[in-house]
């Protein structure tokens, strides 16, 4: 009886992983830009100009980036 009290206390007392099964499902690709807006200073008409913008993939699959359309 008392070897059973103590297993079932110590049981109780073990730390929640938080395993469940929806852990193990993959949410995809999810792209992150830290920076999603640039403002260029005032150029002169005809100089080219130029801002590379840094992308993170988040998710937890390979994120591909097939068109990119400037605003």
């Amino acid at each position: 009886m008392l070897r059973t009290l103590i297993l079932l206390t110590l049981i109780c007392l073990l730390p929640n992983t938080g395993y469940t099964a929806a852990n193990d499902q993959k949410t995809g690709p999810k792209a992150y830009l830290p920076e999603n807006v640039y403002e260029f200073a005032p150029i002169l008409e005809g100089l080219q100009v130029v801002h590379e913008f840094v992308v993170h993939n988040k998710g937890d699959e390979p994120l591909k980036i097939l068109n990119i359309k400037s605003g």
